[in-house]
């Protein structure tokens, strides 16, 4: 048996099917002169995987020649600067980033970076060294008929005024807070917390259904699985150790570990919607990055995730970049 905080690591109840043919793989020589047939693979939704990268600066240049192919230099660039400004990542060249840091044993469930307000389209991930006894890259593809998506929901900051808001004030707001005065608080929406700011103006933190937004690399409106939306659902992280564990992968530091113990998101959980991810997601791919590789994918089609490793077992560093 398992439950919200003890999954039952030996049950094979989310099985998603391996894609192998998801890849397009190419060397660092080839992709300099392959913008189109990259371009054109990420159309398919193929993962692009890049070898014999020789530094983070040909992880750079690679980035900005493929985001300038879907016109996204401009949110390239956005992104960099945010990570810095924010002071959660460590910009590692001019477009790469740090990923997170983790405590011991800490997984990254599958997620799509960002949200549906930041709206990155395509995502990329960098390593310079990966010789721990885990580590693996996790991709799953999302299923866009999936049933799932009408019960999920994503977390959202909005805000209530007591009066009509200036462009100036909506422009201050989408500055400093992310909200879009655009989109009020309806019916749907189930408030989890609020917080004044001036005695005008209330955030209101709701938890809101998804809607498709459109996908420049598929020229399609998609549903996507935002950080926004797995890291508010607590049943993702049993769902995803239960993943792992089938497939051989996740280290345990002893039998009958809860789930708070690999889940970097447990405190922010408040939903549990039960996700299958065998309805949710068509098939993955999994690798261990390896030095000198950079993969490439569409952020809103593909959830990213990370499996854990035994401490002390060697370095895992890889960088990431978004447009």
């Amino acid at each position: 048996m398992s439950d919200d905080n003890h999954p039952d690591l030996t049950r094979n109840t989310y099985q998603v099917p391996l894609l192998p043919g998801r890849w397009f793989e190419l060397t660092w020589g080839e992709a300099l002169t392959s913008t189109a047939r990259i371009g054109e693979a990420l159309q398919q939704d193929k993962v692009v995987k890049v070898v014999g990268l020789q530094s983070g600066r040909h992880a750079d240049q690679l980035m900005l020649q493929i985001a300038q192919h879907f016109s996204l230099e401009d949110s390239l660039e956005l992104q960099a600067g945010y990570a810095t400004s924010k002071g959660h990542r460590r910009n590692v060249g001019e477009y790469f980033m740090t990923v997170y840091d983790r405590d011991d044993y800490r997984v990254i469930s599958p997620h799509s970076e960002g949200s549906s307000y930041a709206g990155m389209q395509m995502a990329a991930f960098y390593c310079e060294r990966n010789d721990t006894d885990g580590g693996e890259t996790v991709l799953l593809q999302v299923d866009q008929d999936s049933p799932q998506w009408a019960s999920l929901r994503e977390r959202k900051t909005k805000a209530l005024c007591t009066r009509a808001l200036t462009p100036a004030d909506a422009a201050k707001l989408k500055r400093m807070f992310q909200v879009d005065s655009a989109y009020p608080v309806t019916a749907q929406d189930d408030i989890v917390s609020e917080h004044k700011v001036t005695p005008e103006l209330t955030l209101v933190h709701v938890l809101t259904p998804l809607c498709p937004i459109y996908s420049r690399l598929a020229e399609k409106e998609v549903f996507t699985y935002w950080d926004t939306v797995e890291s508010v659902d607590a049943h993702s992280p049993q769902a995803f150790a239960e993943t792992l564990a089938n497939l051989g992968l996740l280290k345990l530091p002893e039998p009958g570990t809860s789930l708070a113990a690999f889940d970097d998101a447990y405190k922010r959980r408040l939903t549990t919607v039960a996700v299958r991810y065998q309805d949710l997601f068509q098939g993955m791919l999994v690798h261990k990055l390896q030095p000198g590789e950079m993969i490439l994918f569409n952020n809103m089609t593909w959830a990213h995730a990370v499996n854990n490793w035994t401490p002390g077992s060697g370095e895992r560093t890889v960088s990431a970049a978004f447009a």
